[in-house]
């Protein structure tokens, strides 16, 4: 629930909708600590940079062939 908190936050900053206080620091005092261990992304990024390779092959195989 905090993540999904700090989200909307940080959607609301980007934009634009929290008026002035985002252009003031109680935007930013709004935004929640929120606890994150980035080592359970480790295998979704290794799966998101494996795909972006696979596509940048793709698409080189693809000009070459329509030299």
């Amino acid at each position: 629930a905090d993540i999904e908190e700090a989200l909307d936050v940080i959607e609301a900053a980007s934009t634009g909708s929290l008026g002035e206080d985002c252009a003031t620091t109680a935007g930013f005092k709004s935004l929640s600590t929120v606890a994150l261990d980035p080592r359970r992304y480790d295998t979704a990024r290794q799966k998101a940079d494996m795909t972006a390779l696979m596509l940048q092959n793709l698409g080189t195989v693809g000009v070459s062939r329509h030299n």
